[in-house]
């Protein structure tokens, strides 16, 4: 539509010049001349057919009309048509075309599919090169001298109060409601704004869409701050040259709302107060977006993309990703509802959610609050604050784009060196205030957080888990209720916490720190370490993964735990199994851990084996270390000897005891 306007208007600009020098007896007769000339001219820059009916001129007030003004495209694929065309006070100046006003009616375009209407549309104050607004953006060889010629286009306010766009085949209609710009300096453009955008598509075919029948869409008003044309035709223009510039200073969209119809009977609905948009930046992409445009045809219509069209869509894909960049984009007042016959109505509802920056696939933070979600069968889910930070995709960028150049095959599976350099990067992700209801019962998390070091061609050097304020109760139809029952709990109440660190030159992995807390059970501590751990253990398959952790080697363990009840209830519930009192049954188990530690590892666990007896008749804390008997003792090693019992795990490590009281 901008091509087409853009010539209609350039033509009449051209005509109201030339009409300004005609004296009153010729004038007619010269301003046809003239814009046949300037048509003539037109085709010839633009390879499109212009052709034009009447010509008339109102010297008293400086205004030419013409009228019935036809376009058809280079490619014979687009066709307009202009009812009329009026050009008020036209003059020249510096090699520039300037017009008080002009202003287009009744406007018909039809192309790629769809047919354009436009009643009327109006500038003001136009001022510009004489090609300036025939640049088309995307398309010839000429187009970052078309951008420069935009660069030069200045007007006070260009309004279209009613754009409707409809699908010649998919009857889809979009329509436009009191488009404005205000104040274009050298194609920068100052403000613009739509009162409203509505699409509507009434009905759906099934095998265009399985699951929507229908769709209506609505928002406005739409206001838009510090739009650059020229930075967006550069990037139209797709010759790869160039940084990024600002292309948008700030956008703000209000009352957003879609409604669809399911099938076979259902409805969605969604709708949003707000759409923020700030400090969007561009650089030209590395082919004219036009490229991409018998691949989008070719979707669109469900057709089979060949090989070569898949890794060509791989490289626009990622081109995109990299050419765009913005500080950020918010929403406000989300809300969501679907019914759909025979299940359970689902709403959703969000306060507020923002991501940015963003530039070369990586995005610093995404944040989102009171996030709810609820069915009609009691199911629901709540988050107070949901954050993550250091989102990493340039590893995957890069590989996407190997995979475009044909540098990687499109079928094969990466080796574990490529999955370490493409894998995406999270630096963490935090979730407040979690609360949620099913089935099974109910759930409260007061915070809960992942910490990663995951640099860039590396694998994660830490990673570091915190959940607290665990609160869970199950439902009397839950399959948790009769062990809560046994274990004499109402609610599972705790707190955890990790830590582990991978030393990529040394090959260790340790256990920095495990802390696990549970009401009326207890708390446990540990750490430790594992010597000759591959960094690529964790992506390695088949033979090479028997390898990798074959080759793991035991470092000392040391771990504590402090009662809160749980060693008396595990005895009360084996003594009432076995038929015996409590406090019989709890001395006879401390006498037999006595006797077979000292049996398993020796009189150097005297000490050890008293200490485990007492911790047993008295149990408050007690702290053991495991270390492997061996220097280079593996922890496959260990893992065989669970299978025979305790006389097996004391051939591999040695085990000391220490009760706190």
């Amino acid at each position: 539509m901008l091509r087409i306007i853009a010539i209609a208007t350039a033509a009449a600009l051209l005509i109201g010049a030339a009409a300004t020098v005609a004296t009153p007896s010729l004038v007619r007769v010269y301003a046809e001349s003239k814009v046949d000339a300037a048509l003539k001219r037109i085709r010839r820059q633009t390879t499109s057919v212009v052709n034009r009916g009447e010509v008339s001129v109102e010297l008293s007030k400086r205004r030419i009309r013409v009228r019935d003004l036809s376009i058809e495209g280079g490619n014979r694929q687009s066709r307009t048509h202009v009812g009329e065309l009026i050009i008020e006070r036209p003059t020249t100046n510096a090699e520039k075309l300037i017009a008080r006003r002009v202003t287009f009616l009744d406007i018909t375009i039809r192309s790629a599919g769809e047919t354009i209407t436009i009643p009327r549309f109006e500038l003001d104050n136009y001022s510009g090169p004489e090609r300036g607004l025939t640049a088309t953006p995307g398309v010839g060889r000429n187009a970052r001298s078309q951008a420069d010629l935009i660069g030069q286009v200045s007007m006070d306010r260009a309004v279209a109060p009613l754009i409707v766009f409809m699908g010649d085949e998919t009857g889809v209609r979009r329509t436009v409601r009191n488009a404005t710009i205000v104040k274009a300096v050298n194609g920068v453009i100052g403000e613009a704004s739509i009162s409203t955008v509505a699409i509507e598509a009434p009905y759906l075919p099934p095998d265009q869409a399985p699951t929507t029948s229908s769709i209506a869409i609505s928002a406005g008003p739409i206001v838009y701050q510090g739009l650059d044309l020229p930075t967006l035709w550069r990037f139209y223009a797709g010759d790869g040259y160039g940084d990024r510039d600002e292309f948008l200073k700030s956008a703000k969209l209000s009352n957003f709302a879609a409604a669809l119809t399911l099938r076979p009977g259902g409805r969605a609905e969604a709708t949003a107060k707000t759409v923020q948009v700030e400090k969007v930046a561009l650089r030209p992409l590395k082919f004219p977006v036009t490229t991409f445009d018998p691949i989008a045809t070719k979707l669109r219509l469900g057709g089979p993309l060949t090989p070569a069209e898949i890794r060509d869509q791989l490289l626009f894909g990622v081109d995109l990703l990299r050419a765009v960049s913005f500080e950020r984009i918010a929403v406000a007042g989300v809300q969501a509802d679907i019914a759909v016959e025979g299940e359970p109505r689902r709403s959703a509802r969000l306060a507020s959610a923002e991501i940015g920056p963003y530039a070369d696939g990586r995005i610093e933070l995404f944040t989102a609050s009171e996030l709810n979600y609820q069915q009609d069968d009691g199911r629901r889910a709540a988050i107070d604050l949901a954050e993550a930070t250091a989102f990493d995709a340039r590893g995957f960028l890069d590989h996407a784009d190997r995979i475009g150049r044909d540098e990687a095959l499109l079928t094969t599976s990466p080796t574990a060196e490529e999955v370490v350099r493409s894998a995406p990067r999270i630096g963490s992700v935090e979730l407040r205030g979690l609360d949620a209801a099913g089935q099974a019962g109910e759930i409260r998390i007061a915070g809960t957080k992942i910490d990663l070091n995951a640099p860039l061609d590396a694998v994660p050097q830490r990673v570091a888990f915190q959940l607290d304020g665990l609160d869970m109760t199950p439902s009397e139809r839950s399959p948790l209720k009769n062990w809560f029952e046994a274990a004499q709990l109402d609610a599972l109440r705790g707190s955890t916490a990790f830590s582990l660190t991978l030393d990529p030159e040394r090959w260790t992995l340790r256990l920095d720190n495990l802390i696990y807390r549970v009401e009326q059970f207890g708390s446990l501590t540990a750490r430790g370490d594992l010597m000759s751990v591959d960094p690529l253990l964790a992506i390695a398959t088949g033979a090479d993964l028997v390898d990798k952790f074959s080759a793991i080697e035991l470092g000392e363990l040391q771990s504590s735990f402090k009662d809160d009840g749980l060693v008396d209830l595990l005895i009360r519930r084996a003594a009432t199994e076995a038929g015996t009192p409590a406090e019989v049954y709890r001395e006879q188990i401390a006498r037999e851990a006595q006797a077979q530690i000292f049996r398993l590892f020796g009189p150097p666990a005297e000490n050890s084996a008293a200490s485990a007896a007492r911790f047993i008749r008295n149990p408050r804390s007690v702290e053991v270390t495991v270390t492997p008997r061996g220097p280079d003792q593996r922890l496959i090693d260990l893992i065989r000897a669970f299978d025979l019992g305790p006389a097996g795990l004391a051939q591999v490590v040695d085990v000391s005891i220490l009760g706190r009281f």
